[in-house]
């Protein structure tokens, strides 16, 4: 499962570093974007992303002092390339 999620805060005392590598491994980013998406975070600006296991990947970023919400998500059945899409 894929989705989109928007990270919208950061918390006082949040871990950087911790959520660019977090980026960097649950999409397709390099360390170049993943840390421009954290920099746009710090400095007040939502941040949209795609990336594999959105929940997880919120229940992550969570513990690293993010704030975000789940846009969308959808499945992809690799079978007959078909998608579903969930709101």
């Amino acid at each position: 499962m894929a989705g989109r999620v928007q990270l919208t805060r950061w918390r006082r005392g949040a871990n950087k570093v911790a959520l660019t590598r977090l980026i960097q491994q649950h999409t397709d980013l390099g360390l170049h974007d993943a840390h421009g998406a954290v920099v746009r975070l710090l400095n007040g600006e939502a941040v949209k992303v795609e990336v594999r296991a959105p929940a997880t990947f919120l229940l992550h970023a969570a513990c690293m002092g993010a704030e975000g919400t789940l846009l969308d998500c959808h499945i992809e059945d690799s079978n007959n390339d078909s998608e579903e899409t969930t709101p």
